[in-house]
């Protein structure tokens, strides 16, 4: 196995409620498995999202809550999670919010898709998101 870790600080209110971020990413190489916690530490109610943007050659399959398959270059990506009380959507190209966009100029945009997972958390909360490439 191998893997990193990211951490992130924000607030919409610094001195009420700040939320730490933090993110670990494992990789096995042997099976090509990708395991994603996402962990809230924070107090009280926040709502969250989650984006993981796709290449543009990248078309979505199918999304439901907790399941999503992505089909790239030849391969089928499967995202899911044990996490159930998330909800998943694909957005594509939209001004509000302005989500799905990938830019490789200035002022010139090509529609993606971009694969939301959202949840309203209370308290410190990790959500868990698994990657699986099948040939």
């Amino acid at each position: 196995l191998s893997g990193w870790q990211l951490e992130n600080t924000s607030s919409s209110m610094p001195a009420l409620t700040p939320t730490i971020h933090r993110r670990n990413v494992s990789f096995d190489r042997r099976t090509g498995y990708i395991s994603i916690e996402d962990a809230f530490l924070c107090a009280g109610r926040h709502e969250v999202a989650l984006l993981f943007h796709m290449h543009e050659e990248a078309s979505v399959l199918s999304v439901r809550d907790g399941e999503a398959e992505v089909a790239w270059r030849g391969r089928n990506i499967q995202f899911s999670s044990p996490d159930h009380n998330a909800r998943w959507d694909i957005i594509r190209g939209s001004e509000h919010p302005k989500l799905g966009w990938r830019s490789r100029r200035f002022n010139q945009k090509q529609r993606i898709y971009a694969l939301r997972i959202h949840s309203e958390i209370d308290g410190s909360t990790a959500i868990r998101t698994h990657l699986r490439v099948k040939s």
